[in-house]
């Protein structure tokens, strides 16, 4: 099966789809209207509906990652799939609603890219939520008492830094950069908390901006019990080392 035939099976699987079909060969942009058909097939599955026609698609795209050319299988991955998680990373309620529609090579490759996204061991929307940070770290930002450092992470990474009337700042070679980030990359839960439970007072709090995602952590005195501090993001709550953190900031400013 190649990539015409892909577009066909799934036009055939929708008549809505199938009126532009000839338009979607003529202009032959399939990772396109991959992504289109994609988008419509979610919001679909999201909004709770189960019609022939989408078990029908399903069916097609997974005998399409069996039986398909590379091309085929990389436009499914990258087309259809990459568009569906984005509405179903924040929308998937229960997060696993999306795996009962998919087969065994589908359940595989939707595993596979949300790890390449996510990181390593996160093969799941419901262990994505339990992500702080998802995708390229673009900038940082942490404040702890009177301290406070910023890092900018594209092309050109920089850090500056103040504490009280005191500034400074300088370029980031790419492993420094590596090393600032190193701590929340990415900043998963190694216990998941109540959301009831107390946070603490707050000692430090890490904003940081990424690819898809703008997390505000607010890291509070760690009680007890727990080997680490509490971070708190909406409602989720994390354990997190914020010690190595501020460290690789102290050794930054430095």
């Amino acid at each position: 099966m190649d990539e015409r035939d892909l577009i066909d099976a799934l036009c055939d699987a929708r008549p809505a789809w199938g009126a532009h079909r000839d338009q979607i060969h003529e202009a032959e942009i399939y990772y396109v209207d991959g992504a289109r058909l994609g988008r419509e097939l979610i919001e679909e599955v999201l909004a709770g509906r189960d019609a022939p026609w989408m078990r029908r698609a399903f069916e097609v795209i997974e005998a399409a990652l069996v039986r398909g050319s590379p091309a085929t299988r990389n436009l499914i991955v990258v087309g259809l799939f990459e568009a569906m998680q984005g509405p179903a990373y924040r929308h998937a309620d229960p997060p696993d609603l999306i795996d009962a529609w998919l087969g065994v090579a589908s359940q595989a490759a939707w595993a596979d890219l949300i790890e390449g996204w996510t990181g390593a061991g996160v093969r799941s929307i419901e262990a994505w939520r339990r992500v702080v940070v998802n995708g390229p770290r673009r900038s940082i930002e942490l404040i702890a008492g009177d301290l406070r450092l910023h890092a900018e992470l594209g092309q050109e990474p920089s850090v500056i830094w103040q504490r009280g009337g005191a500034r400074g700042g300088r370029p980031l070679t790419r492993a420094e950069a590596e090393r600032a980030v190193a701590p929340i990359r990415p900043l998963v839960a190694r216990r998941l908390l109540d959301p009831a439970a107390a946070l603490g007072d707050v000692v430090a709090r890490i904003e940081v901006d990424g690819a898809r995602d703008r997390a505000v952590i607010e890291v509070g005195a760690p009680a007890p019990a727990w080997a680490g501090h509490i971070a708190r993001s909406g409602d989720r709550m994390f354990v997190v080392d914020l010690d190595s953190l501020l460290d690789a900031w102290a050794w930054l400013a430095a």
